[in-house]
């Protein structure tokens, strides 16, 4: 069963390029009530239902209407259409249709029946179809329609998960968590996937290990970890728009213990961390936004964060088991009031030169202390010897992050809190 609830969205994928591509090529020009149904019409000759009082029964979404003399193809039923309309047994799409807003036709307990249509559609909003008998009455295992994923029924559990190509996409707070595999692949026809669903901490893939994107993928791609990156996303927070590269989302069963975030990133995306036993997570120079709760649940024990980092929003609440976090941007990132929320055991090591405004900030003094970072970057005089601790994090000199040992001396941090320097030779 599903729970209604409202969704805040905190970040928009550039990846669903046919909407944006739409919407910036057409301009509304009426708003006119026919059958006593309102529509918005637009320039292009497509019009979006978006309110249908009196609905009931068997519902027929008409082809085309009609405004000023003119014919517009209805091509979209508008958010929360048919939210909650419990009268409604069966739909009839029109062969026009494109999209389903969000919750357009969502918690429908008594439809039954959904016919016409295209064969696919170019998005379907979050919550479409949950609670209605049609979706009830589809066999077990994943839900597909119109060629999209839509959620899953029973349980689903075999090793490997496999969205079939010709898939377009997957919908939004679908309820997936009935798949137990620990590989979801992703086929390149796959142009839109809110990877935050799959590794939610409460209704994620529990027993998922790894990503695989088909390499033809135009949109996503993976790492040799078994992450799952977006090539081109945009986040939009305090009026500001970060687009680059995004990591989306590090499975919750995947084993690594320490984690370095590809260079070239932009943007750690909300929830993207989910991650059970990771004791390091390394952000290289380049990352610039950190979504919501990203460390909320399951977050790792040390955090390494890079200077080029311009904005934080809650990613941090509510992180008890994290202890260490360098945080290397010498102004003071922009962030949410609530960054810092229930983080006591945190120690924050910023650049020496800004430990007094970090501390100015009373978000930030949230954490147990502040400390600079020289003292994080301190290290025994020792050259030589082996720790029988894992490696957890590489430095240069300068104190920036490597992905491994470079020519010359380098600073390496190992699992047990001891550093030292280690000579390196090609």
């Amino acid at each position: 069963m599903y729970m209604k609830r409202t969704l805040l969205t905190f970040g928009i994928f550039a990846v669903a390029m046919l909407l944006s591509c739409v919407a910036s090529a057409k301009n509304k020009i009426g708003y006119p009530t026919v059958d006593g149904w309102e529509y918005i019409v637009y320039d292009d000759g497509t019009a979006d239902l978006t309110k249908a009082p009196g609905a009931t029964g068997a519902v027929v979404i008409p082809e085309t209407i009609t405004y000023e003399g003119n014919t517009y193809t209805v091509t979209k039923l508008g958010d929360s259409l048919f939210d909650s309309n419990v009268n409604i047994t069966a739909i009839q799409l029109p062969s026009g249709l494109k999209e389903l807003g969000g919750r357009a036709i969502a918690w429908c307990t008594n439809l039954e029946t959904v016919t016409g249509g295209p064969e696919e559609l170019e998005h379907i909003g979050q919550y479409n179809f949950v609670d209605s008998k049609w979706r009830a009455n589809q066999p077990d295992g994943p839900v597909y329609f119109k060629k999209w994923l839509i959620g899953c029924n029973g349980t689903y559990s075999e090793d490997v998960f496999a969205m079939p190509e010709g898939t377009i996409g997957m919908m939004s707070e679908g309820n997936y968590d009935g798949i137990q595999s620990k590989v979801f692949r992703i086929p390149a026809s796959v142009a839109y996937i809110l990877a935050k669903d799959l590794t939610d901490f409460y209704h994620g893939l529990q027993y998922l290990e790894r990503f695989e994107v088909d390499e033809a993928n135009k949109f996503f791609f993976n790492d040799e970890v078994g992450a799952i990156y977006s090539k081109n996303k945009t986040e939009r927070a305090h009026d500001v728009d970060y687009t680059g590269i995004s990591l989306d989302a590090l499975p919750i069963a995947n084993p690594v213990k320490v984690y370095n975030v590809l260079p070239g990133t932009k943007i750690i995306s909300d929830k993207a961390l989910n991650t059970k036993g990771m004791e390091q997570f390394n952000v290289p120079e380049g990352v610039e936004y950190i979504g919501y709760n990203v460390f909320r649940f399951n977050p790792p024990k040390n955090i390494d964060l890079p200077s080029t980092i311009k904005e934080m929003t809650a990613c941090f609440y509510s992180a008890k088991k994290t202890e260490t976090v360098v945080l290397r941007a010498a102004t003071v990132p922009a962030y949410n009031y609530n960054l810092f929320d229930f983080c006591s055991l945190i120690t924050l090591y910023v650049p020496d030169v800004s430990v007094d405004a970090y501390k100015a900030v009373a978000e930030f003094a949230r954490v147990k202390q502040i400390l600079p970072l020289s003292q994080y970057l301190a290290v025994k005089d020792i050259t030589d010897g082996e720790s029988s601790a894992d490696v957890t994090a590489i430095y240069g000199i300068d104190g920036s992050v490597r992905t491994a040992l470079q020519p010359g001396i380098n600073i390496v941090r190992y699992s047990d809190g001891t550093a030292r320097k280690v000579m390196h030779r090609e």
